[in-house]
């Protein structure tokens, strides 16, 4: 797990899908925040509740961070 925290600012520009937090949506700096391996990718998270929120229930939000393709 990667540690740090706050919450980023929403860029446009260059997003990479793998910043987004699965739980609130946010883009989340890759220097800050909390992340987590999850099937062979790297979720990001605004903050430890967001984090405790995947964790509960991640079939949940997972899908906001694979593609479809990745689903099956």
């Amino acid at each position: 797990m990667i540690n740090g925290h706050g919450h980023a600012e929403h860029h446009s520009d260059n997003e990479d899908k793998n910043n987004i937090a699965p739980v609130c949506g946010m883009d989340v700096d890759p220097e800050k925040g909390y992340g987590k391996m999850y099937g062979g990718h790297l979720c990001r998270f605004c903050s430890h509740k967001c984090l405790d929120k995947f964790e509960s229930e991640p079939e949940k939000y997972i899908s906001k961070v694979l593609t479809k393709g990745e689903l099956s």
